[in-house]
């Protein structure tokens, strides 16, 4: 599976919510450039983010954790969807 992801045009006041789905995904050296690309498209746009994160399990969830603080981590698609609709 092959992650997916568009940065719409917003404005710098925006806020955008952030839905990434890491079922069953590997990070290899293509995922991780897009990984950096898409950060560095977000900071270039100067948006405030909300970022949401499902699929990630284990030593891998432990570890994003303590890289990403502030995002918020999930068991479900469903829940992020509420997560994200609440913010």
């Amino acid at each position: 599976m092959i992650a997916q992801a568009q940065i719409l045009k917003l404005s710098p006041e925006s806020t955008a919510l952030l839905l990434t789905n890491m079922t069953n995904t590997h990070i290899t050296p293509t995922t991780r450039d897009m990984g950096k690309e898409m950060s560095a498209k977000i900071r270039a746009a100067v948006i405030s983010t909300v970022p949401a994160i499902v699929g990630i399990t284990g030593v891998q969830k432990i570890v994003a954790q303590a890289i990403k603080r502030d995002a918020y981590f999930a068991k479900s698609v469903e829940n992020t969807k509420e997560y994200l609709a609440s913010q």
